[in-house]
């Protein structure tokens, strides 16, 4: 994960000037590193923040998507919360 973060890190300052969904996807990417550290106090808003900005919008493919609510889903059952969980399981669910 440590290398997964790196690259993301990399990937956001070079790409300093986006904003919108793309900058949200990255963040939410970072998110999923930081929940596979451990680190849910940084894991939880980059993930929320994705989910908010990309859900919504019609112009994003679903494989991008499902891979924040995935997640999502492995953030809340690492932190077990498993009703959290269920509700970013069945979004996913009607993504696939």
């Amino acid at each position: 994960y440590e290398g997964a973060l790196e690259s993301l890190d990399a990937s956001l300052t070079r790409a300093a000037n986006q904003v919108g969904p793309v900058r949200a996807y990255m963040n939410a990417l970072r998110g999923a590193a930081f929940t596979g550290l451990g680190r849910y106090e940084e894991a939880e808003p980059l993930l929320l923040e994705g989910w908010r900005v990309m859900g919504p919008d019609q112009r994003l493919w679903a494989v991008n998507k499902l891979a924040v609510l995935d997640a999502l889903v492995d953030f809340y059952v690492a932190i077990e919360d498993e009703a959290e969980a269920e509700r970013y399981r069945a979004l996913a669910a009607e993504l696939r």
